[in-house]
């Protein structure tokens, strides 16, 4: 399943600080633990595109997000 290889690959790029029960939020859709390991202006400019439409659009939107969706096999469905 493509999910859990890209979920399995985020794991063992982070070097053990992802744990396991932060794949398994994600997986359920909450994030909050992975931009936690985020060094703190990463995790500002991810809260910031979360937190406004605009810029939440604009970025699903880049082709290098569609990239990255269409290697996952996923859609942008908003």
């Amino acid at each position: 399943m493509k999910n859990n290889n890209f979920f399995n690959g985020i794991k063992n790029l982070s070097g053990g600080a992802i744990s396991d029960d932060d794949i398994k939020k994600a997986k359920n859709g909450d994030i909050s633990s992975l931009i936690k390991t985020l060094p703190g202006g990463d995790a500002d400019k991810i809260k910031a595109v979360l937190s406004d439409e605009s810029k939440r659009k604009a970025f699903l939107e880049s082709d290098e997000v569609q990239k990255i969706l269409k290697m996952l096999g996923g859609k942008n469905n908003g």
